[in-house]
C-alpha cells in the first residue's frame, strides 16, 4: 500500500478519519490506496516509473506523488459519506490533482521520477519514437513526412 493511514495525518483528524472508515478501516484504506496507485498509473504510468515509484516505502517515496495519492484516496473515503459532507477542499485538492495527472500524461507538466521502463523497443509503426533518457519519456516525433513531390 503506497498511502497508509499514517499518512493521512497532515489532512484529516484521526478522530474523523477513524469515523469515516469505522466500518472496515483496513478494508476502506487498502481500497482507497489502490484507487489512488491505479489512477496515478493510469495517467502517469506511460511516461514515469510508477510501480517502482509504488514499492518504495516511508521518506524514499516522492511527496508530491504522495500528496496526489493522498488527495485521491481521501476523496474516495469520503465517497462514503453524504454529498452534502464532503468538504470542498477534499474536493478541489481531488480535481487539482486530476488536472496535473493529465497534464503529466500528455507532457506538458513533470515529475521527478525516472522514466517509464519500455519493454518492447521495436517501432509500433505508429511513425512516433520516445526517449528514455531524463526524467521521464518524451515524444519526439510524429508521423513520417509526406512527399508532396509532382
Amino acid at each position: 500500500m503506497y498511502v497508509t493511514k499514517a499518512d493521512y495525518k497532515g489532512r484529516i483528524s484521526t478522530v474523523l478519519l477513524d469515523m469515516l472508515i469505522a466500518e472496515d478501516a483496513t478494508g476502506i484504506i487498502a481500497n482507497a490506496s489502490r484507487s489512488a496507485e491505479d489512477t496515478i498509473n493510469s495517467l502517469a504510468g506511460r511516461l514515469y516509473d510508477i510501480p517502482g515509484e509504488f514499492a518504495k516505502l516511508g521518506t524514499a517515496r516522492n511527496h508530491f506523488v504522495l500528496n496526489m495519492g493522498l488527495s485521491i484516496a481521501l476523496y474516495t473515503i469520503y465517497q462514503i459519506s453524504d454529498d452534502e459532507e464532503v468538504p470542498e477542499k477534499v474536493i478541489k485538492n481531488y480535481d487539482d490533482t486530476i488536472n496535473d495527472l493529465t497534464k503529466i500524461s500528455t507532457g506538458k507538466m513533470t515529475l521527478n521520477l525516472p522514466p517509464a521502463v519500455v519493454e518492447d523497443e521495436s517501432d509500433p509503426g505508429d511513425g512516433e519514437t520516445s526517449s528514455t533518457t531524463g526524467l521521464g519519456s518524451r515524444r519526439l516525433g510524429s508521423a513520417p513526412k509526406r512527399s508532396h513531390r509532382i
